[in-house]
Order: C-alpha cells, then sequence, then structure tokens
C-alpha cells in the first residue's frame, strides 16, 4: 500500500534511497494531446489551457508520479530565431538554423517570456503548479546547451567550428548557456520544480566523449548550478549510447539521469547508480508502441529488477511517448511500478 505522496516518492528517489514503492513516469507530452482529441499545432501548443487540460486529463487516466510541460526540445532555438513547422502528432521540427548559412551572433534573439512558446510552457507550468503541485513532480524541459548550438549553428557548420574557429565556438556556447538559464529563471517563476536538460546530441553515437567533455560539460555544470541555486531538482536527457560519458554525468551536478541508457541499464546502475538516480528505460518504440501489454510488463520488471534494488531508480519510458502509444501498454507500465513495493525481492 502506498504511503508516500507522489511528490515525496520521487524526492527519496533523486536521494537515492528507498520510496516505498517504484516511481513511475510515462513521460506523456505530445501523446497528452491524443486525451483531449487534439493536434500538435502552431496553435495548440501556443494555448497554455489547451496544453495543461491534456496533461490533466492524461494524468488522471494514467497515473504515475509527475506532469511533464511543454513538448520538449527547442523552445530556446525558437526563441533565438529558429522557425520550425509544426506537426499533428510529433514536435516540432527545424524548418531553418538562423546561424546555417550567416554565422553571425548578433543577429540572435534573446528568450523572454514573448518569444516562441516560452509564455505557453511557463502559463502551463502555473496551472500544472496549481492543481497538483502539492503532491506530484512538476516538471519541464528545457535544451542543453551544446544541442541548442548545434541546432542553431547547424552540424556540419558547428562541427567545423569547434575545429578551425575555436572561440566562435566557445562564444555560441556561452550564448546557448545563458538563454537557457534565462529560460529556466522563467519557468521557475512559474512553479518549475524538476527541469531536465534534453542533450540528444550528446549522444556517443554523434560524437566522441573527448568532445562532449571539452565542449558540452563545463556548459551543462554552469546551468546546473544555477538550477540548483534556485533549490529545483536538475535532470540530464542523453540518447541512445552514453556509456562511455557515464562517470561524467554525475559531474554535471544533475540529480538524475534520463534516457534510453544504452548499452545497458544494469550496467549503468553498477557504474554510477550510486552517484546519480537513474531514469528509464523502457524503450518507446519497440516495446511502448509496438509491443503487447506483456511485453511492456516484461520490459518494466527487467528495469526495476535492473536499477531498483537499494533505490535511487524510476521507472519511465526511455524517451517521450509517441502519439500513437496503445493506452494499455501505458497503463500497464504504470501499474508494474504500483505494484513493486520496496524492499525489493
Amino acid at each position: 500500500m502506498s504511503t508516500m505522496s507522489s511528490l515525496e516518492r520521487v524526492a527519496t528517489a533523486i536521494q537515492l534511497k528507498e520510496p516505498d514503492r517504484v516511481p513511475v513516469i510515462p513521460v506523456l507530452m505530445i501523446r497528452a494531446l491524443k486525451e483531449i482529441d487534439a493536434p500538435a499545432t502552431r496553435e495548440v501548443l501556443h494555448d497554455p489551457d489547451t496544453m495543461a487540460q491534456a496533461k490533466l486529463t492524461s494524468f488522471k487516466k494514467f497515473g504515475g508520479d509527475a506532469l511533464i510541460a511543454g513538448t520538449g526540445l527547442n523552445v530556446e532555438a525558437e526563441a533565438l530565431g529558429c522557425t520550425f513547422e509544426y506537426l499533428e502528432e510529433e514536435i516540432p521540427v527545424m524548418e531553418h538554423r538562423i546561424l546555417e548559412e550567416n554565422p553571425d551572433l548578433g543577429q540572435l534573439g534573446s528568450v523572454d517570456i514573448n518569444q516562441g512558446r516560452v509564455s505557453a510552457v511557463a502559463k502551463e507550468i502555473e496551472i500544472l503548479n496549481r492543481e497538483h503541485g502539492s503532491t506530484a513532480v512538476i516538471g519541464v524541459c528545457i535544451s542543453g546547451p551544446f544541442t541548442t548550438a548545434l541546432e542553431l549553428r547547424g552540424l556540419v557548420g558547428a562541427m567545423d567550428d569547434m575545429k578551425s574557429n575555436p572561440d566562435y565556438f566557445k562564444a555560441l556556447m556561452e550564448k546557448s548557456a545563458n538563454e537557457i538559464i534565462r529560460y529556466s529563471d522563467i519557468l521557475i517563476d512559474h512553479g518549475a520544480l524538476a527541469l531536465n536538460m534534453l542533450e540528444p546530441l550528446c549522444s556517443c553515437d554523434v560524437i566522441p566523449p573527448e568532445m562532449y567533455l571539452e565542449w558540452a560539460l563545463p556548459y551543462q555544470q554552469k546551468i546546473f548550478n544555477h538550477i540548483k541555486s534556485k533549490e529545483r531538482v536538475p535532470i540530464i536527457h542523453v540518447c541512445t549510447y552514453s556509456q562511455p560519458i557515464w562517470s561524467s554525468l554525475p559531474e554535471t551536478g544533475a540529480f538524475a539521469f534520463h534516457g534510453d541508457i544504452l548499452p545497458s541499464l544494469m550496467d549503468c546502475k553498477n557504474n554510477i547508480g550510486d552517484k546519480i538516480c537513474l531514469i528509464g528505460n523502457v524503450n518507446p518504440i519497440d516495446v511502448l508502441l509496438y509491443g503487447t501489454p506483456e511485453d511492456v510488463k516484461e520490459a518494466s520488471i527487467r528495469c526495476i529488477k535492473n536499477a531498483g534494488p537499494k533505490g535511487g531508480f524510476v521507472l519511465a519510458a526511455g524517451c517521450d511517448t509517441g502519439y500513437d502509444v496503445p493506452d494499455e501498454n501505458l497503463h500497464v507500465m504504470v501499474e508494474t511500478a504500483n505494484r513493486h513495493s520496496y524492499p525489493l525481492n
């Protein structure tokens, strides 16, 4: 029987302790819109009332221990001048990278409450916090500084800058980090408790670990130190293969590591599980989208067995869940966590 609130449960796990049962976050951002029959159009994603309604409806239906505002990546890049195509069942897709052809940093805008989706996400947080802030985690995603810099400049240009024009790329990284801090402050002022930094382009499938250590880690530390100074919870998300940088992730200052956590959640637990809470890593595509409820149950139990002992673990989808993930698969993941009380056998 549950004895903690969702807020207490996740807080205990973040502190690397054992809560009453395994915490669970199904990660419902774009997927939440399906519950109110709303497409992910520009109008919807800029409407905090509609977005909050979707999250609250999903939370009531599926449960879990956190609500996540917004839809994830690139709010900052949009505010700084990039343009996006809005799709009906996916996150917005980049149309134009503002620095790709002209690298002049002077043309970049600045994040403020009136830019792009900034206001919508902030006001959505305010609504979610008003409804559940006393009992559940109100989380939100921020973009990572390395990913933001590459989104602004383009992958080819950024890689060339790091080699041939490092002073320029350092200035771009400083700009990215400072704007993410500005965005974080807005979100915190509106009630965000946990801020999950999305750094998909720090995956070791994209860059080597030495590039991560030189160009990403110092700026992640700067942002997380600021977030912690505001007494909020910093989380880092890295997609796909991340093993070569596992030992560096606690150095970011993050309290938790969320992701696909490849090649193995068990190896990650053994490597850094005594230093940072692990969040994941039920496969959002192969298992949650295309798997059966039994597949989801088996994957969830495997995650709990591999990373749940001694606490410091939150069961979750390894990344955002798609618009068409079946209801029954989300129910099974949450119910599986609900049945696993501490101490785990």
